[in-house]
């Protein structure tokens, strides 16, 4: 019935529609179709609705066509006004419950219309603000500047989005991101209104800041890290530099405060760990930079130091707070610590080797018996890396058994009899020579190696007792095993 109309984009009119080659006809169970006229609708040269009329008595003719043409052209426009009004009404929904705040003026910058979001954000209801402008929200942070760039892109491109800061009637401010429209609803050149979109991102700034402090800062303690440690000191170079001063930093290590961790749990050595922190702040200056780099470490930066008497003063001043109980719930806990200090620029210039020399005065501090500081030295570097030879070498020699025993007889002064020896470790490395106890056993313990080399004394010692004993020895073989516990037998068996 519709394709011609729909075909030709004008009306059709059939009045004997029997007599047509190609007709379809209705569905079967409807009247016989005898005649009937149908209308197209056109809108920008396509047509957008067809209405047609069938088995009039008389034939259709011009009248009735006029009539159908005049019917459908209404219809079509009930029917686009109801589209445009529940239009109208669902851009009522989004301006009311959106969740951003819309603002509406006119050319001038004169508030029209608000919505009840931009209440809820600013705190100002519709009826404070209708006529006023945008003005009234301004925080002061911006300079006219801020302002003029703003403008100019917006009336160059028509539309501007970034961060801004506004004021609440509260007085409070805060951020918002802010986009702004222009709109030309007449056809004069100059914009008929703004419309301003925004949202209140203070819970966004609050979560970035907060992933940026704990980038720059230990989570526990809430005090600086190496890495904000590190940008601090570079800041602070370029002062003293100019100053002609100096920049101090001390290592700062608890003495046994794995004691505290394993035998009364972590949660009291955290308790203990903040209350050392707030000791440690209030210790030194406002403008000092007190940062936790360890489990049990921190780092103190010193500003405009004159000579290295003042770390000592201050070291001194650390030692004698840290010494104090602390009062952690119904515990009262005792501890040290040990410094390692040294000077900017004297012992360096940059940051990660001087943090380095500090430590190395550290570990000197506690070689020395703990609980005292120690001044970087380049003596000290020499022994460090001595000591880091030593050890490197020693895992080497164990793993090719380099190390012997020698055994020295113990006699009875009244008889003159051998009734016992004693096991001595010796060690002679192929490129070091001849290395003596009281160099590597002390290494040995400090790099958890004493254990590796009690058994492989023992080994050797006991194949020694069976030499013995073969030859008929036995005495002082027995005498022999009371001796050997210098070595520490009972760890040694434990782990053998």
């Amino acid at each position: 019935m519709w394709a011609d109309c729909f075909r030709l984009r004008q009306p059709v009119i059939h009045n004997d529609y029997p007599a047509l080659a190609n007709k379809k006809g209705l569905p079967e169970g409807h009247a016989a179709l005898l005649r009937h006229m149908s209308v197209p609708v056109l809108e920008d040269d396509n047509v957008v609705m067809i209405m047609g009329v069938g088995n009039k008595q008389d034939p259709y003719d011009a009248g009735d066509l006029a009539v159908l043409e005049m019917f459908a052209n209404n219809v079509w426009a009930l029917v686009q006004r109801n589209r445009q009004q529940r239009k109208l009404e669902l851009d009522a929904m989004v301006f009311r419950y959106s969740r951003e705040a819309v603002v509406v003026t006119d050319g001038e910058q004169r508030i029209l219309s608000v919505n009840p979001a931009f209440t809820q954000i600013t705190g100002y209801t519709e009826a404070e603000v209708l006529g006023l402008t945008p003005r009234l929200l301004k925080s002061g942070r911006h300079d006219d500047g801020f302002y003029q760039q703003m403008f100019t892109k917006l009336n160059r491109e028509g539309y501007w989005q970034g961060e801004i800061w506004n004021r609440r009637k509260n007085g409070e401010i805060y951020p918002q991101w802010l986009g702004i429209s222009v709109a030309h609803t007449t056809t004069e050149e100059q914009p008929s209104e703004y419309i301003a979109v925004f949202m209140d991102i203070t819970e966004h700034k609050q979560a970035q800041e907060y992933i940026e402090f704990l980038a720059h800062h230990d989570l526990l303690t809430e005090l600086p890290n190496r890495t904000l440690l590190k940008d601090r000191f570079q800041q602070a170079v370029s002062y003293v530099q100019r100053q002609g001063k100096k920049l101090g930093l001390l290592y700062l290590d608890l003495d046994n405060f794995k004691n505290v961790n394993d035998s009364l749990g972590h949660p009291i050595g955290d308790k203990l760990l903040l209350q050392i922190a707030r000791c440690l702040r209030d210790c030194v200056r406002e403008a000092d930079t007190v940062s936790r780099i360890g489990g049990d470490e921190f780092v103190i930066m010193l500003g405009n130091i004159h000579h290295a008497e003042n770390l000592a003063e201050i070291s001194t001043k650390i030692l004698v707070a840290l010494s104090r109980p602390f009062d952690i719930d119904v515990h009262k806990l005792q501890l040290s610590c040990s410094i390692g200090a040294c000077l900017y620029p004297d012992d360096g210039e940059e940051f990660d080797g001087l943090l380095q020399k500090a430590d190395t005065a550290l570990y000197q501090a506690k070689a020395s018996g703990r609980n005292n500081y120690k001044f970087f030295t380049t003596a000290m570097n020499v022994q460090v890396m001595r000591r880091m030879s030593l050890e490197n070498a020693m895992r080497l020699s164990l793993e090719r058994e380099d190390f012997f025993v020698v055994y020295q007889p113990q006699f009875d002064i009244k008889s003159g009899q051998i009734v016992g020896v004693e096991a001595l470790a010796r060690w002679h490395h192929g490129e070091l020579g001849m290395i003596s106890p009281a160099e590597f056993i002390s290494v040995a313990e400090e790099c958890g190696l004493i254990v590796t080399l009690g058994q492989s004394v023992l080994r050797q010692a006991c194949q020694q007792m069976q030499e013995w004993l073969l030859q008929g020895h036995g005495e002082t073989v027995l005498n022999f095993l009371t001796l050997v516990s210098q070595y520490n037998l009972s760890r040694i068996l434990c782990h053998a």
